[in-house]
């Protein structure tokens, strides 16, 4: 929720990313990355419409919950499935 609340209070607009191939490069407990391809998609800014807790809560219900990918599953969604 950190991003979104900073967003909120300063009204700087919130810019989603998603990255997908990061755990191929850089695996568990391994201190050294390995090669390999990333990609980084950026989603369009969401702008913050006031400078409280609740304006923090509807950023994040308006960030995308799923990379172009969709592979990223977010919290929700994992205590969702079980």
């Amino acid at each position: 929720m950190g991003a979104f609340l900073i967003a909120a209070k300063t009204g700087a607009p919130l810019v989603p990313i998603a990255i997908r191939g990061s755990r191929s490069i850089l695996r568990g407990d391994d201190w050294f990355p390995r090669r390999g391809a990333i990609w980084v998609t950026l989603f369009p800014p969401i702008h913050a419409e006031g400078v409280d807790w609740t304006v923090a809560i509807k950023l994040r219900d308006r960030a995308p919950r799923k990379s172009p990918f969709g592979l990223r599953r977010t919290r929700q969604d994992r205590r969702k499935a079980g």
